[in-house]
């Protein structure tokens, strides 16, 4: 007994628990026992502080006749209102009901349950209304009676469940499993509208009669994994049939509480709780919530909602459909910027009446941006939006695009302007005339056309001016309206002012005495014809020449037009679909699915739908799926009428790839394929989690990469590149990250990497790269590993050790690939100009001795020494047929020569060892004049040294053979270094080096 009342307390508790109300449990004395979870929420206290504090602490009471002193709760059921306060101090206003859980004898302890419900606009009456609040220890009667104190002992557990079970109105079921008995209180057989009478006798087939089939299926299936103890316990929704004949709702629980020695169940209790109320409001809910749903994403107009400040706070899916906006980055924008700048005063004024009147309002004839940069007309419907203190705070309503509308009647009015303009001109004559043809009245026409003065034409005849093989035909007419016939139509030939016949069509109606006539001009319908003609043809050539795939259908879906974009995609010709369904040939279906789109196209045109799809597959005759973006339109008549369907289409194939290569470039490098900077960063962040570790980090650097696309140009610079990628990717796991991440630096993340793995997996990578080389540069790579192995470690400073690691490495490496390179660059010039060595030795030589014949001290003779023998190293850059070109050089081959010096300076500043002498070779072209190169530095702007190189360039230079002139004797240069001083050589130089080094 004490197991079932467990397992319905249980089973209450959670009941309790999900209610929206707040409830608590309290003895005679107001001491709270328990409290759910919705009363701890509303007034925010946790869950356990309230349990065994007084109910008087939170109820606030100013009106002492409604609590005795004696604090004993009279017994009964009561309803009223009252405050509630919240740990903050605030309070909430609640309707209240307090009843006893059980009748009980009068020594056993009474045990109450408060039921607060909280009010947003209570209504309470004179005779209701309190001065305070109701104490809980006060229990007040319907007639305001006597309140009598109740001091009792304590009830037994099984007492209060049992008043507990009464007081939630549950029902209750025991099944006794071995022998198969059920016994049911009298309050399951009220769920269902019978008394436990009418039910009798009870059997296990009483609960199959009344449960649903579906539910019982569930049931069995429920009670069978209790005995197969899957579960403890079972709670399932399920129906059962009234007495009425209609269902009802009820929350079944269960659970075994007596099993035999061997595992089989023997005793059974559970709970029947009537949930039909909730049920059938959730179901109404889910119901009105689904159909509101489709009603808004199925609307072709744009359902929204305006805050009071003009921003939108909802959009219907037409937003984005209509105008090509994502609704979610729309949301929280405001209207201005989409509405047009004439059209914003309009759009102000129409949403400030609403404001004002709160009426529901509409206005046409405005426009809103799309995203493509046009306008789409609109009208709009809104109302007010009011809050519960029935203050507006905003609007909604629909938007519909009338901009078909709109441009038709444009058009309209373009053609009736068109129109009035044709019959102003010369197209239609009207006139009044009697019973017997003589004018009465004429428009302008004729005086305009037949060039006769109105006064010229009234009160004559108008057989007068019809050509005489016409009268006959004219005069019939005339007898024929006066007869029998109301209206005629013939052509007649009528001669202008100057003698020539015009073609007139005639339409006539006869009114009493009076025709009424128009006649139109047809003498040019021929030629008219053929231009009709020409414009239908060229229309027709423009329809099949655009690069969007058409096709159109009649009423009944069957193809009339293609044209040759349409053809290509889908595979047929024209010749061979038309007349055919359409669904048989532009067959379109969704990607990542197999149902064809257009299944259903003749029942859209039937109803006259406008259908429009995005990105859709389309299936060619062949087989083939073309990506193709596509919409579909309803073509109607003038009556509205649909008398067709067209389709436009496109091939997305070239978008699709340009968005994956987009895609693609977004988080790779573009030279190398690798993951770039953006990725790896993404992927940091990532990573790092507990099954990440340990997570080693190697950052790498390119060697001398800067000083090879000095030297060698940056193509050789990013074959480099691409080489040093390949070997760093060839050597990494399928788990391992690699990305470049700067220039010449690369970044591999190693998850589940120890330092010892990634340490190896760094000296692979360089033992690789030592062995390979791209041209005449050997590849050299510097590396620094450090592991992160542990989550408290910042990823950052785990880098930042890597990078300092890799640092060392390239100090000791990075200055022998350096000077590596150096060297590579000396042989390629002496392989490219084979005297370039001897005229490099000799300058260098001459330097020094100018330098020692000047005073310098050694280290700067050897300084100039140097920079004599590497003055050159930017000739690797010139290409040789310009070099060694022996003709005069054109002015852009002298540009590419003169960018050697430059190209020289780049290559020596980059190695450490060489830059003091890199400013000396840089200007080493310059004159005192001012009119050398690089900067045109003058006189003594010139570094000293620069001075000296260009004596002993130009001196070697001029007495060696060179293709472009012969050899000078010692005594013909030096005639042309003392004519040269002062303008192109530093004049004591000259001397001094003629004087002192070449004596």
């Amino acid at each position: 007994m004490n197991e079932k009342l467990t397992l319905w307390k249980n089973d209450l508790l959670d009941l309790m628990n999900t209610s929206s109300d707040l409830i608590q449990i309290v003895d005679q004395d107001g001491i709270i026992h328990y409290a759910n979870d919705i009363w701890n929420t509303a007034l925010g206290y946790g869950g356990a502080e309230v349990l065994f504090t007084m109910i008087s602490d939170y109820l606030i009471c100013e009106d002492p006749e409604l609590f005795p002193a004696s604090g004993i709760l009279s017994v009964g059921k009561h309803l009223f209102q009252a405050d509630l306060r919240k740990r903050n101090g605030e309070s909430l206003k609640v309707e209240g009901l307090i009843r006893p859980l059980k009748e009980t004898r009068s020594d056993a302890e009474v045990l109450y349950m408060c039921i607060w419900k909280v009010l947003k606009h209570p209504q309470i009456t004179e005779k209701e209304k309190p001065s305070g609040s109701i104490h809980p220890n006060i229990i007040q009667d319907d007639k305001d009676e006597a309140v009598q104190k109740v001091r009792v002992g304590n009830l037994s557990e099984q007492e209060k469940l049992a008043g507990i079970i009464e007081a939630t109105q549950a029902g209750t079921w025991e099944w006794d499993v071995e022998k198969d008995e059920i016994r049911y209180n009298e309050r399951w057989a009220e769920i269902t509208g019978h008394s436990l009478s009418e039910l009798m006798p009870i059997t296990h087939d009483t609960w199959r009669k009344l449960v649903h089939p579906e539910d019982l299926v569930k049931s069995n299936q429920e009670i069978e994994s209790i005995f197969y103890k899957k579960k403890e316990y079972y709670s399932l929704e399920c129906r059962m049939k009234h007495k009425a004949g209609h269902w009802v709702w009820v929350l079944d629980k269960g659970k075994v509480v007596s099993w035999s020695e061997d595992g089989r169940p023997l005793l059974m209790f559970g709970t029947h709780i009537d949930i039909t109320e909730s049920k059938q409001l959730e179901l109404e809910v889910k119901k009105s919530e689904d159909e509101y749903r489709f009603l808004v994403d199925s609307s072709y107009d744009i359902i929204y909602r305006l805050q009071l400040d003009g921003t939108f706070s909802f959009l219907s899916k037409a937003w984005e459909n209509q105008l090509g906006y994502k609704v979610e980055d729309t949301l929280g924008t405001p209207l201005k910027p989409y509405v047009h700048p004439e059209d914003l005063l309009r759009i102000y004024d129409f949403f400030s009446q609403i404001n004002e009147s709160g009426e529901k309002m509409e206005t046409r004839d405005y426009r809103l941006l799309h995203k493509n940069g046009t306008y789409h007309w609109f009208m709009t419907t809104a109302v007010a939006i009011r809050s519960s203190e029935d203050e507006i705070i905003g609007f909604t309503g629909t938007a519909k695009d009338i901009t078909d509308v709109k441009e038709a009647l444009i058009e309209l009015m373009n053609q009736k302007e068109e129109l009035e303009s044709f019959f102003t001109v010369n197209m239609d004559f009207f006139c009044i005339a009697d019973s017997e043809g003589n004018f009465r009245k004429l428009n302008d026409a004729w005086s305009r056309n037949f060039h006769y003065k109105t006064t010229e034409l009234i009160g004559k005849n108008a057989l007068e001016f019809v050509h005489p093989e016409d009268v006959d035909g004219v005069k019939e007419w005339i007898r024929s309206l006066n007869g029998i016939k109301k209206e005629a139509s013939f052509l007649a030939r009528l001669r202008k002012s100057d003698g020539r016949y015009r073609m007139l069509e005639w339409k006539a109606h006869i009114s009493g005495k009076l025709i009424y006539a128009a006649a139109r001009d047809v003498t040019d319908n021929k030629a008219l014809e053929s231009s009709l003609f020409l414009e239908k043809e060229l229309f027709r050539t423009t329809l099949l020449s655009v690069e969007d795939g058409v096709i159109a259908t009649d009423n009944t879906g069957r193809i009339t037009i293609m044209n040759q974009a349409a053809e290509m995609m889908t595979g047929w010709q024209i010749k061979a679909v038309q007349g055919k369904p359409i669904e048989e040939i532009f067959r379109v279906f969704q990607e990542n699915s197999n149902a064809l789109v257009y299944t259903r196209i003749p029942e859209i045109i039937r109803k006259g739908k406008r259908i429009g799809f995005s990105e859709m597959i389309l299936s060619s005759k062949d087989g083939k799926e073309i990506p193709i973006e596509n919409s579909a339109s309803a073509i109607k008549d003038h009556e509205g009428r649909t008398t067709g369907l067209v389709i436009v289409f496109r091939d997305m194939t070239a978008k699709k790839e340009r968005q994956k290569e987009i895609e693609f470039l977004s988080f790779h490098d573009q030279l190398t394929g690798l993951y770039n900077r953006r990725y790896i960063e993404e992927a940091l962040r990532r990573l790092g989690r507990v099954g990440d570790l340990p997570l080693s980090i190697i950052v790498m650097d390119i060697n001398g990469l800067k000083l090879a696309n000095d030297a060698f140009g940056h193509d050789l610079g990013d074959l480099l590149l691409k080489k040093a990628s390949r070997i760093m990717k060839n050597r990494i796991r399928q788990d391992d990250l690699l990305a470049r991440i700067g220039g010449d630096e690369f970044l591999l993340l190693l998850p589940r990497t120890d330092a010892a793995e990634a340490d190896r997996i760094r000296q692979r990578i360089q033992e690789e790269a030592n062995h390979a080389s791209v041209g005449p540069i050997r590849i050299s790579i510097a590396a620094g590993a450090a592991t992160k192995t542990s989550l408290s470690q910042n990823i950052s400073e785990v880098q930042k050790v890597a990078d300092n690691n890799m640092y060392r490495d390239k100090l000791v490496h990075g200055r022998l690939m350096k000077n590596r390179i150096i060297k590579t660059i000396i042989e390629s010039i002496n392989r490219k100009f084979p005297d370039e060595k001897i005229h490099l030795k000799g300058v260098a030589e001459y330097c020094a001795g100018i330098g020692s014949a000047m005073g310098l001290n050694v280290s700067e003779v050897e300084r100039l020494r140097l920079a004599g023998s590497l003055h050159d190293l930017g000739k690797i850059s010139v290409p040789k047929e310009i070099l060694l070109k022996p003709d005069q050089l054109t002015f852009e081959e002298r540009e590419v020569v003169k960018k050697h010096a430059e190209t020289s300076y780049q290559i020596l500043k980059s190695v450490e060892e060489y830059m003091s002498i890199a400013e000396d070779v840089l200007y080493h072209h310059e004159r005192v004049d001012g009119q050398g190169y690089p900067e045109g530095l003058k006189g003594n702007e010139i570094p000293l040294h620069s001075r000296i190189i260009t004596v002993a360039d130009a001196y070697e230079a001029m007495t060696s053979d060179r293709p472009y002139h012969m050899k000078k004797s010692k005594e013909e240069a030096i005639i042309e270094l003392r004519r040269c001083a002062g303008s192109q050589f530093d004049p004591d130089i000259v001397e001094i080096f003629i004087e002192k080094v070449l004596s």
